[in-house]
């Protein structure tokens, strides 16, 4: 007898890329293989090492598939119903003594969208507080608030199929091909096939070997050197006036922030030469179409909200947003960051970015889940 396979579309559950991969699965829904699909518009028919082989963790012989209880200083399975009421308890007994707030939820970046949703509504509609949070706070919570406020959403502002659009693509504070490897691989490709790269990173990584320009500046530098840029773009009139105009506020208030920050005045603080800041402030803002990749490289630093509005503010100053081939696209760690925070597993916000502290979101909440809801932010 001949046991016959299926084959399951799915989403590779490893890196933000979201490659498009086949399980194949035999006939005691076992898993015995994974190929790519070829008509994915990401991957397009290649997976990279992680995603050939992670999907492989759902089936380890010490998987843990039932609760487990320590008992003399070992674990030992007991019932669900036994694990939730124990739970239930202990979670009384911290209400009684310290209240909501002495409690939190972990969510995660690698669970669903309903997943995440259940997980924060649980934290606010039954334990009563927003300390909820998931990965996002130490990679991308920076791009939540930063693009939020800039922007109206922390999200990537184009398809990653803009890379083949673009007329200059420019990646800060990340190395593609190395976490992000399939996205990297379009990088590489749209390079080879003639579009200039710009890549801004104190790391010779395998893109900066092959860039027209590497701006190797010194760690933490960003803000100094954006702003210089901008100081530039401003000072030489090469911004985009027009769209400024029609679709941007604030722009006199950030001239004037950047009136005195010169690429000389920043050479101490970035270690990058007034010369190489110029041609790069020239060559994005001149180019018709511009793409910005960033990831942790921006994010991961007390100013890294700050340096998420700066990149935002060098797009708006250029028009660069709002069209195929341009925008700012941060690149996310875990499979499912953005969908986390979509969800609202976040202390301050809840489901679609509404503030957690809003007297008229709370009662929306309450509203629609029965019940009163926490007030105050997690």
């Amino acid at each position: 007898m001949i046991m016959t396979s299926s084959i399951v579309k799915t989403i590779c559950p490893f890196c933000g890329v979201g490659c498009g991969i086949c399980l194949k699965v035999d006939g005691q829904q076992k898993l015995t293989g994974v190929e790519p699909q070829a008509s994915h518009p990401i991957s397009r028919g290649k997976l990279c090492e992680k995603g050939w082989s992670t999907a492989y963790a759902v089936h380890p012989d010490n998987r843990i598939t039932q609760p487990l209880k320590r008992i003399t200083n070992k674990f030992q399975p007991i019932s669900w119903d036994e694990a939730l009421s124990l739970i239930c308890d202990s979670l009384k007994v911290i209400f009684e003594e310290a209240g909501p707030e002495a409690v939190g939820v972990i969510s995660s970046a690698r669970a669903t969208n309903e997943d995440n949703y259940a997980a924060q509504k649980f934290a606010r509609a039954v334990l009563k507080t927003n300390n909820i949070d998931h990965c996002a706070r130490i990679c991308h919570s920076p791009t939540v608030a930063g693009l939020k406020q800039t922007l109206g959403s922390g999200a990537m502002t184009n398809s990653a199929k803009d890379i083949y659009d673009t007329d200059l693509i420019v990646v800060i504070g990340a190395d593609p091909t190395e976490n992000h490897s399939i996205l990297g691989g379009h990088i590489v490709d749209a390079h080879l096939k003639g579009t200039p790269l710009i890549v801004i990173d104190p790391r010779e990584t395998r893109l900066a070997k092959m860039a027209d320009m590497h701006v190797q500046l010194k760690p933490g530098s960003n803000i100094a050197l954006i702003n210089a840029m901008l100081h530039t773009i401003i000072a030489q009139q090469w911004h985009n006036q027009s769209f400024i105009e029609q679709r941007c506020e604030g722009f006199e208030a950030l001239a004037s922030n950047v009136e005195k920050l010169t690429p000389e005045s920043v050479e101490p603080i970035t270690g990058v030469s007034a010369e190489l800041v110029r041609k790069v402030a020239k060559a994005y803002s001149q180019t018709k179409s511009a793409m910005i990749f960033y990831g942790m490289g921006i994010t991961q630093f007390v100013s890294g909200t700050q340096s998420v509005i700066a990149l935002a503010d060098l797009a708006l100053v250029c028009g660069q947003i709002g069209r195929p081939g341009t925008g700012i696209n941060p690149l996310r760690g875990q499979n499912n960051v953005q969908g986390a925070c979509d969800m609202g597993c976040l202390p301050n916000v809840y489901p679609g970015y509404q503030a957690a502290d809003a007297a008229d979101v709370q009662h929306k909440f309450s509203q629609c889940w029965g019940g009163e809801v926490a007030e105050g932010p997690g």
